[in-house]
């Protein structure tokens, strides 16, 4: 996650050499492979900029939807909340505000999402001016926390000499999934499914199941989701 306190490192070009137009290109590069939905919000609502996790999960009406350009909740009384954090948050007088939450429910009742709201400031560095960041905006950024960050299938295999199929056993005990459950969907026997994963332990160096998905959700970067 960025810094709470403040993500204007996000807007800092990777090279101060890099054109303006090669630095948004790099930032939107970097923001669709960014695993959280994340929008950039003014004080009114309106959204100007949305990673494509965002686009995915506003298109999902999973608690917040955009109407008329600007961001609400799909439960009308939490618009009032929303709109009060991004006008606090927005306020470029206020240096050092805290991060405000809102919480959304699920549609099973059940581990609801979290909603960051965090305010976009302007770092004083000569890089931050060049780039014209303006001021009084709000970064949105939408945390599951049941969500179990895995590492690409690809990565997996060349790290550990995997073949195909064991490293799609390997990444779905690691998201949690019995082996009951894996051998129904690979349409296969229990009895395969074991001795793959036998194979999978010792090409890994773990004994449990748990100790498997630790060792997997290691190579997953924080916040990178791995291209497909």
């Amino acid at each position: 996650m960025p810094n709470p306190h403040t993500v204007s490192d996000a807007w800092m070009p990777l090279a101060g050499t890099l054109g303006t137009v090669v630095r948004e290109r790099l930032a939107q590069t970097v923001l669709d492979h960014l695993i959280h939905p994340l929008l950039v919000v003014s004080a009114d609502g309106t959204v100007l900029h949305s990673n494509f996790a965002g686009y995915q999960f506003i298109a999902g009406r999973h608690g917040l939807q955009v109407k008329d350009g600007k961001l609400k909740t799909t439960r009308r009384d939490e618009d009032g909340n929303l709109g009060e954090l991004l006008i606090a948050l927005s306020d470029p007088a206020v240096r050092h505000a805290r991060p405000g939450v809102l919480t959304l429910p699920s549609r099973q009742g059940r581990n609801p999402k979290v909603v960051l709201l965090m305010p976009m400031r302007p770092t004083p560095s000569t890089a931050a001016k060049a780039a014209k960041m303006p001021e009084g905006l709000v970064l949105v950024a939408v945390i599951d926390p049941p969500h179990r960050l895995l590492p690409d299938d690809h990565l997996v295999r060349s790290v550990y000499g995997l073949s195909v199929a064991e490293s799609r056993i390997a990444l779905k005990i690691a998201a949690g999934k019995s082996l009951s459950q894996i051998a129904l969907e690979s349409r296969t026997s229990l009895h395969t499914v074991r001795s793959q994963l036998k194979a999978v332990f010792a090409k890994t160096g773990t004994s449990r199941q748990a100790q498997l998905a630790l060792t997997l959700s290691a190579l997953a970067p924080a916040m990178i989701m791995a291209v497909t």
